[in-house]
This record gives structure tokens, sequence and C-alpha cells, in this order.
């Protein structure tokens, strides 16, 4: 699809997420033949949304101005520089909520057993399970647990899982979104 830009005027191009963290923009503007002639780029935009917005928007004609050089020679169809062409591409870069009621199964029994929470759909990669103050840590050999709960009320408790965060989000090379999952250790 082509679209005329009139560069005197305003030319808007929004982009909207869920969740939006930045839109990326490379703009070429050439002439020559539309589909193989584009070159370099002549712009690399980045642009974040404000406040609580879910969008961004591009005001592109004054930055695509700079690169019309108007030339009238005549045949206009012999004047390769008489149309120049405005392609786009674009990156629209959301940031990864994790679905924090798909981690399900965390417990701890009465005598400090630890069943890990797991991914109850599976869509969801689980790095790795922190235990908040674990009273008895992994060894290698043996598998964390608490104390047992020899009171007469239950004791919340609390692990930290780290999602791995995927392709298509922004960190998804190396960073992980955080899920915290609470449960009681029932008295004795």
């Amino acid at each position: 699809m082509s679209t005329k830009i009139n560069v005197r005027s305003p030319f808007y191009k929004k982009y909207s997420a869920t969740n939006l963290r930045y839109v990326d923009l490379t703009v070429y503007v050439y002439s020559g033949t539309k589909t193989t002639d584009k070159g370099t780029a002549k712009y690399k935009l980045r642009k974040y949304p404000t406040g609580t917005n879910n969008y961004v928007i591009f005001q592109l004609s004054e930055i695509i101005r700079d690169y019309i050089k108007p030339e009238s020679t005549t045949p206009l169809n012999d004047n390769i520089n008489y149309v120049k062409w405005v392609q786009v591409e674009d990156e629209t870069v959301p940031n990864f909520v994790p679905d924090s009621s798909d981690i399900t199964g965390f417990a701890v029994a009465q005598n400090g057993t630890i069943t890990f929470p797991t991914s109850a759909s599976g869509n969801q990669v689980i790095n790795s399970i922190n235990f908040v103050d674990v009273d008895n840590p992994s060894t290698g050999t043996s598998l964390p647990s608490y104390n047992a709960n020899d009171g007469t009320d239950p004791i919340p408790r609390t692990a930290r899982v780290n999602i791995k965060i995927p392709s298509g989000f922004f960190g998804s090379l190396d960073q992980n979104a955080l899920v915290i999952v609470t449960t009681d250790q029932p008295p004795s």
C-alpha cells in the first residue's frame, strides 16, 4: 500500500501495544525504483510512551522534508528525482508481564517439605526459584526445606519465581520477570 506524504503538512504515524516499552523506526527516503533502491537508512528513531500511555506518535513529514530537493526538469517521466519514496520499518517492543495465575503448586507441608511451584500451562519457563527465609537451603544433594511448624498458627511462606522473558519482549535476551507466590505452612 502506498500513501502520499505532503511534507509541508503534518504526517503522523501512531503505534500502540499492550505494555508498550518503546517503538523503533528506521526511515528510508530515496529516489528510483520503489522496491529495490532504498539504500541506507536516513534515520533510526526510538520513542517511549509517556505516562501511562500504551502508544507513541511519530511526526514524520519534518524529517522527510530534509531529503526532498525539488527538481523540475521536463519531461517529468524522465526525472528520476521527481518522486521520492519513503519506507518506514518499525519494531514495537512491549514489556513482558508474567501471568502470576499460571504459577501454581507452591506448598509447604507441616514438616517443612517444599512443593516447588510450576507453570500450570507450560507457557512460562521458570529459570529459578528463591525461597524467602528458607531454614535449610539446598546443598546440591538435598532440596531446600523449612523447619517443621510445631506452633498453633500457620506460617506464611514466600517464593520468588524468576520467569524467562520470551523473545519479542524487552529484556528477552538476558532478563527474568519476577512472580511472587505465597502459601501457608500449616501447624501441627
